[in-house]
């Protein structure tokens, strides 16, 4: 079938980027994020992105859904999300953890390694939203 848009050539380096980011961002937030002292002064607490940002972690879940949509969008031929939208994601996304980071870690509390990979999958969601606003240009209107 000739001129079929769909399929994933059709979906750009861009596109590969923010959500394979977007999925990365899910799976983390299974992985420890922080720990810190438990009861015992011997042992310490790990807690997931889940237990650790808690309600706030299901802004990241729908920040992470976004690329991953409009790659699906790519995918079965029809128009994609602006890529501002995509860029906006994944600066909310570094700024929410960024916050977590400062607020919600203790004195006691370590990052663990979760919340890094977390970090850099917003960042490269925010990327790749950018690499498609450059190759098409601001939206008009």
């Amino acid at each position: 079938m000739t001129g079929d848009r769909r399929g994933p050539a059709h979906l750009g380096v861009s596109d590969w980027v923010s959500s394979v980011a977007g999925v990365i961002l899910l799976l983390s937030l299974f992985a420890p994020w922080e720990r810190r002292p438990a009861s015992d002064p011997a042992l310490r607490e790990t807690l997931t992105g889940w237990g650790s940002f808690r309600i706030v972690a299901l802004a990241l879940v729908v920040a992470a859904a976004v690329p991953i949509y409009h790659a699906v969008r790519r995918w079965l031929g029809r128009t994609g999300l602006s890529p501002l939208v995509v860029v906006s994601a994944g600066a909310a996304v570094v700024t929410v953890v960024l916050f977590g980071m400062a607020t919600r870690l203790g004195i006691a509390s370590d990052p663990a390694a979760g919340l890094y990979v977390g970090l850099l999958a917003g960042a490269a969601i925010a990327v790749g939203g950018a690499l498609r606003l450059f190759r098409t240009g601001p939206p008009s209107g």
